[in-house]
């Protein structure tokens, strides 16, 4: 009897064995490097993180973050184009030299630094694949200004990592918000789209720049006032402030300042100060050619006059006239009042603050209209406006 028992495997058998260790093979593969990918990239946020608490810690010692003590190319270029992305090696020598060590830092006998090595660079490369940029007073960039301000910056490989969603999303030097289109590659980029990580100091990241805050001081009779703004800087003033503005103001708005003599309507200041907080799911958008008849409706709901708005809106409606459309977001005076605290001697009795942030937009978007308020106008009343220059990203 014959036996037809088979012993072995027919060759479309055998195609399909192969094809299918060749799908597990690609799964393992896929996930092998995905998992590599995520070990990679939380070994970049970690040196991250450590670096900006280093640099913290630099900070409390000195009142400034590291800083470059000359450009790489010498002084011959402006200094637009001076403040340029600091290697990682670099910064951490100067760390070094100050004592301060991030976790994960080396040195070897001779206490040189072993920043070429791992894990002080990124793990797939031993280029400066981080970069720490360091920026000066934006408002008085001279190569002698102390860094109130960083940005440390790495590619991560995974771009769904959920810690590109607080990241910085705009450009990584400092001034290409004054130089737009000087530096608006990806190799200059935060662009968390791009895989992009950056950070910088909590609640210090982006400055921002208040453009012409005015205050307004009524007195019940004429009165000695003392008025100092807390910023960042005071960069322009009308008139000089000198430390803070001593004057003499009348119930109809006069102020007579004690040093020239001089009759102002209004104290007059500009200068960076702190990022604001913006709740985005609030405010207001409208069409830019109802600008103005919406600046009035809603400056008179927060408590100024028409002399007061009018001056606002003359200011302040061309700027918003960039697109179609314009969200706008009033700063709650508690937040203001926080950012940019003010002292006035003797103590008012009413203090009306607005403040306004705004951002061009192609199409409308859907948010939840603010509610505005107004104390009543009693008593020895100070009031100001102002806003921020740079729009929000």
């Amino acid at each position: 009897m014959k036996n037809n028992t088979k012993l072995g495997f027919t060759l479309v058998e055998l195609l399909v064995v192969i094809a299918i260790m060749g799908v597990l093979a690609s799964i393992s593969f896929v996930a092998l490097n995905t998992v590599r990918d995520k070990a990679n990239d939380a070994h970049r946020i970690s040196e991250l993180t450590q670096m900006r608490k280093a640099l913290e810690i630099y900070y409390q010692a000195h009142g400034y973050y590291p800083q470059f003590s000359t450009p790489s190319w010498g002084t011959s270029k402006p200094f637009d184009d001076w403040e340029i992305a600091r290697n990682w090696g670099d910064i951490i020598d100067t760390l070094h030299g100050e004592g301060i060590f991030l976790e994960t830092a080396e040195l070897d006998n001779s206490g040189y630094n072993m920043a070429v090595q791992d894990p002080l660079y990124d793990p797939t490369s031993h280029a400066n694949s981080y970069q720490y940029m360091p920026s000066g007073d934006h408002a008085d960039p001279t190569p002698d200004s102390k860094p109130q301000n960083f940005r440390i910056r790495v590619k991560l490989e995974n771009l769904n990592n959920p810690i590109l969603d607080n990241s910085y999303d705009g450009p990584f030097f400092y001034y290409d918000e004054d130089h737009e289109g000087s530096y608006n590659n990806q190799l200059n980029s935060c662009t968390s789209d791009l895989g992009y990580w950056c950070i910088g100091p909590p609640e210090n990241f982006e400055t921002f720049v208040s453009g012409k805050p005015v205050i307004y001081l009524y007195p019940t009779e004429k009165t000695a006032v003392s008025v100092e703004v807390n910023t960042k800087k005071i960069t322009e003033s009308i008139p000089d402030y000198n430390g803070g503005w001593n004057v003499t103001a009348y119930p109809d708005g006069t102020i007579e300042n004690s040093v020239d003599g001089q009759t102002y309507p209004y104290l007059f200041w500009e200068g960076p100060s702190y990022k604001p907080r913006v709740d985005r799911t609030k405010g207001f958008v409208i069409a830019t050619n109802q600008v103005e008849s919406f600046l009035a409706e809603k400056l008179g709901a927060q408590g100024l006059k028409a002399k007061e708005y009018d001056e606002f809106i003359e200011f302040w409606a061309p700027r918003m006239k960039n697109k179609d459309y314009v969200y706008v977001y009033f700063m709650p005076q508690v937040d203001y009042d926080k950012l940019i605290p003010m002292d006035i001697s003797p103590q008012p009795d009413t203090v009306i603050r607005t403040y306004m942030l705004f951002k061009s937009l192609d199409e409308p978007i859907d948010v939840a209209p603010q509610k505005l308020s107004a104390p009543e106008r009693i008593g020895f009343t100070v009031v100001e406006w102002g806003g921020d220059l740079k729009e929000l990203k």
